[in-house]
């Protein structure tokens, strides 16, 4: 993130702390309501989980659209 912000390494580096507190704030309210709805602690691992899957596949969809637009940058 910081080589990317070029002229920004400061605002680069703050976007992605910021970006870190929402999700681990994120992770502790979606996997808190499991349990306050009465279920176990390991239901909280499955909102956990599902949660790593859905953010890996939204990596891999930014990684392609990413790898397109320079495609057709480089042309």
């Amino acid at each position: 993130m910081i080589r990317s912000a070029k002229n920004a390494e400061i605002l680069g580096e703050s976007l992605t702390q910021v970006g870190f507190n929402i999700d681990n704030s994120l992770g502790a309210v979606l996997g808190g309501i499991p349990i306050s709805m009465g279920f176990d602690y390991q239901s909280a691992a499955l909102v956990g989980s599902f949660l790593a899957s859905f953010e890996n596949c939204f990596a891999l969809a930014f990684r392609y659209f990413e790898r397109k637009i320079l495609k057709k940058v480089k042309m």
